[in-house]
């Protein structure tokens, strides 16, 4: 088998990307982090790249329900979304970069 091992076993790539998106989220908005928790979601199932779901609150919870009511929280919660987002790309591509053959190296005769 030859690639990457996200394109070979892509829950590896979203382990990570869980990660990324959860660190956001919880400096973000100033949460506790509960960790990232592994399940076979139905809908997640056969993704041939990275997939999380994310639960950002519980509606059962008063406190949390009156925040996601609140248009400003949703903004706060998508940006942390955003930006987790944005900095696994950029470790992705950064990755991408040093096991990518040099574009710079001259080519054999």
């Amino acid at each position: 088998m030859r690639g990457e091992p996200e394109q070979i076993f892509p829950y590896l790539g979203s382990s990570r990307l869980a990660e990324v998106v959860q660190d956001s989220i919880t400096q973000s908005l100033r949460m506790p982090n509960r960790g990232v928790k592994q399940a076979g979601f139905y809908v997640l199932g056969g993704a041939a790249m990275p997939a999380i779901l994310i639960e950002i609150g519980f509606v059962t919870n008063p406190k949390e329900e009156r925040r996601l009511k609140e248009s400003t929280y949703r903004d706060e919660i998508a940006r942390a979304i955003l930006a987790g987002l944005a900095e696994y790309k950029k470790k992705y591509d950064a990755r991408a970069r040093e096991l990518a053959p040099s574009a710079r190296a001259p080519k054999e005769r």
